[in-house]
């Protein structure tokens, strides 16, 4: 008698579980076709990205090569390369001119590279790349990578105050 149970349970179960996939495969079905999607209401969050920096990706680049293309489209206030990505971080003054070097040259073939160009998914700070502020314009004079030097020098005290 406790196997028929078991059998009698199971079996209860298993009709249960299809039910309720039956009841999964209809809801899917009636958000199908409904004209509101799900979708609908949660537009991607994500606004297009937007910035003064520009990504390129290509082999065999160089300083000359880079700045040769892309300053046609505006002041450039940084270039900075990865050799051994292939890649580069090409930063304007306005981000207009990052829009339409990323339009004009995205796919382009310049000196025999062929170039992807995108916006850059981490953008430095804006104002203090454009040095508008006094803190923003003595931080990009001071910011040539390594070429700051700190001024101050070290103190060692001998003898043990505590």
């Amino acid at each position: 008698s406790g196997l028929r149970t078991f059998e009698w349970d199971y079996d209860r179960e298993q009709s249960r579980e299809r039910s309720r996939e039956r009841d999964r495969e209809r809801d899917r079905d009636r958000e199908r076709d409904s004209s509101f999607r799900r979708s609908d209401s949660f537009p991607d969050r994500r606004a297009p990205r937007k910035g003064n920096t520009v990504y390129v990706y290509g082999t065999d680049m160089t300083q000359s090569l880079l700045r040769g293309a892309f300053s046609p489209f505006g002041t450039i206030i940084d270039l900075s390369m990865d050799n051994p990505r292939n890649c580069a971080f090409v930063t304007y003054e306005k981000m207009e001119s990052a829009d339409q070097a990323i339009a004009e040259l995205n796919g382009a073939v310049v000196e025999d590279v062929q170039l992807k160009v995108s916006i850059a998914r981490k953008q430095p700070m804006l104002d203090a790349a454009t040095g508008k502020s006094v803190w923003g314009s003595l931080a990009v004079k001071n910011s040539a990578k390594g070429s700051h030097r700190d001024k101050r020098s070290q103190v060692v005290y001998n003898e043990d105050l505590f």
